[in-house]
């Protein structure tokens, strides 16, 4: 499911890039065998979007 998802994202024309903001290094393989760009956060955020803002700060 994570795949289709990322897949579909990077279909959307005003995107010019998906990037997953994980926590669980689990994920890291499934990313890593299905060429999806990724970044590992803390797992102790609390929620979703202090996921989001943590991948993206580390994005630049």
């Amino acid at each position: 499911m994570i795949e289709h998802v990322y897949r579909r994202s990077c279909l959307v024309s005003n995107v010019d890039k998906v990037v997953l903001a994980i926590c669980e290094e689990k994920l890291e393989e499934v990313c890593n065998n299905s060429q999806m760009d990724y970044v590992i956060t803390d797992r102790e955020q609390p929620t979703a979007i202090d996921r989001v803002g943590e991948a993206a700060r580390s994005l630049g």
